[in-house]
């Protein structure tokens, strides 16, 4: 498995060799392809972390942590006129 940040986009590649059947009393949550390669890239907003990005894989799910920099929290606006 592949992972990078590229501007702010992350793009994502793996392939996936599946063969044989679930074990019985499996749950998933979703599977896209049972095997063979593929790539997703994720749009990321401006404000990013990039040095604070973390990714881990658990039971085959991939966790991408993106903190956003302090700059981003949000702010009150004053609303003129009436």
């Amino acid at each position: 498995m592949q992972i990078a940040i590229e501007g702010h986009e992350i793009p994502i590649s793996a392939e996936r060799h599946l063969d044989k059947e679930s074990p019985e009393g499996a749950e998933f949550r979703r599977i896209e392809h049972r095997r063979g390669a593929f790539q997703r890239r994720l749009t990321l907003p401006q404000d990013i972390d990039h040095d604070g990005t973390e990714a881990r894989r658990e039971r085959g799910v991939l966790t991408i942590d993106v903190p956003r920099t302090v700059a981003s929290e949000a702010r009150k606006i004053a609303i003129q006129g009436e």
